[in-house]
């Protein structure tokens, strides 16, 4: 390659590592892929990059929500604000979170009022007939909410798909 063409290569792939940035419909993973994949492009013109700034530009690629998951500050609930977000890592394997403050009261309150009217008793799963029945061993009570059932419910699904990354 000459000189001229080196370095507007060099320039074209440092655009592109720079201006990466994941989509509400992209998968995270494959966002990953597309990140090693520009940088080893960058490995291949004899680019060095440290790997604090891979991660500073990885960083700067995702979303603000997905960013503060990634850091996990761990403070205690006196140096947050009462009613922010945030997520608390139990386990990296098997993977399991807290996340605090998801929903609202006032989201919870009215949780319970679509949900409360329609509540039954758990069934456990006949093995010979695969029906649900009644147990006395199962003592909870539940109900399932229609998807989109109302504005609140499709914020509080929407957050959820940002939270986990799961299309709605």
């Amino acid at each position: 390659m000459s000189k001229s063409t080196s370095q507007s290569t060099i320039l074209y792939l440092r655009q592109k590592l720079n201006g990466l940035k994941i989509h509400e419909s992209s998968d995270l993973l494959e966002h990953i892929n597309t990140f090693e994949e520009l940088v080893g492009d960058q490995v291949c013109v004899d680019v060095k990059i440290e790997d604090k700034n891979k991660d500073m530009i990885l960083f700067c690629s995702l979303p603000p929500l997905l960013t503060a998951i990634t850091c996990n500050i761990n403070a205690t609930n006196s140096l947050r604000f009462p009613q922010e977000r945030w997520l608390e890592i139990i386990s990296r394997e098997p993977r399991a979170f807290v996340y605090h403050n998801f929903l609202t009261d006032k989201e919870c309150e009215h949780l319970i009022s679509l949900a409360k009217p329609n509540m039954a008793a758990s069934k456990v799963r006949d093995t010979i007939t695969g029906r649900g029945i009644d147990s006395s061993s199962r003592t909870s009570t539940g109900t399932f909410l229609r998807s989109g059932n109302d504005k609140i419910v499709k914020d509080i699904e929407k957050r959820i798909s940002e939270f986990t990354f799961i299309p709605v």
